[in-house]
């Protein structure tokens, strides 16, 4: 059985679909912790678009399938879920709206799946962001 979401954000509906379309697709869901909330799937494509527009002939990413799951509410980081999973990556997007002049760009770290994402990213980001709120 799939986690629910947990966004903290009660009242808004920003997860619609996803957790339904993680769990079609035979993922279990985290637990969101702050700084990282679902994206709602009217914006997820939003965000594809953004990264196709960024990504240049010879990233990482160029050409893979890509569909944003979650965001970072500090930052414009974006967890995607890649050619269907179970890889994930955090891509730090830009918004240039064109392609970016060297392959290092948009930065883009490759997780196995989700579970290694949630242990070496979204828990330090949590703990980071929570202590930047003492």
């Amino acid at each position: 059985m799939a986690t629910k979401f947990h966004s903290g954000y009660v009242g808004l509906d920003i997860h619609v679909g996803i957790e339904d379309d993680l769990n079609r697709l035979g993922f279990r869901t985290p637990e969101w912790r702050d700084p990282w909330v679902p994206v709602s799937k009217d914006h997820a494509p939003l965000l594809k678009g953004e990264l196709s527009r960024e990504l240049p002939a010879g990233h990482a990413l160029y050409g893979r399938h890509a569909r944003a799951i979650a965001r970072r509410l500090d930052r414009d980081d974006v967890l995607f879920l890649l050619d269907g999973g179970p890889c994930v990556a955090v891509v730090h997007l830009t918004y240039l709206s064109q392609p970016e002049q060297t392959p290092e760009w948009p930065w883009a770290r490759v997780f196995a799946n989700l579970e290694e994402w949630v242990q070496l990213c979204m828990l330090r980001d949590h703990a980071e962001y929570k202590g930047s709120d003492a």
